[in-house]
C-alpha cells in the first residue's frame, strides 16, 4: 500500500468518525429535549393535581363551614322563635292584666 493510499485510508476514518460524533451529538440533543419536554408534562400534570386536591379540600371545607353556619343558624331561629312566643304571652297577659 502507497503512503497516499494509507493517508486517503485514514482521513476517511477521521471523516467518517467526525460524521458518527455529530450524528451522536445531534441524537443526544433531540433524546435530552424530548426527556426535557416528558419532564415539563409531568410538572404540568403534578401541579394540576395538586390544584385539584386543594380545589376539593377548599370546597369540602366551605361546605363544612356553610353546614356548621346553618347549625348555628337554625338553633339561634328557634332560640327567637321561643323568646318570640314568651315575649308574646308576656305582652298578652299584661294587655288582659293577667
Amino acid at each position: 500500500m502507497t503512503i497516499k493510499k494509507v493517508e486517503n485510508e485514514c482521513l476517511k476514518k477521521i471523516e467518517d468518525a467526525e460524521k458518527e460524533s455529530e450524528r451522536l451529538i445531534e441524537r443526544a440533543e433531540i433524546e435530552a429535549s424530548d426527556l426535557l419536554k416528558k419532564a415539563e408534562e409531568e410538572a404540568k400534570d403534578h401541579a394540576k393535581k395538586l390544584i385539584e386536591n386543594a380545589r376539593k379540600e377548599a370546597e369540602e371545607e366551605a361546605s363544612e363551614i356553610i353546614k356548621e353556619g346553618e347549625k348555628g343558624s337554625e338553633e339561634l331561629k328557634k332560640k327567637a322563635t321561643g323568646k318570640l312566643d314568651d315575649a308574646i304571652d308576656a305582652i298578652i297577659k299584661s294587655v288582659l292584666g293577667l
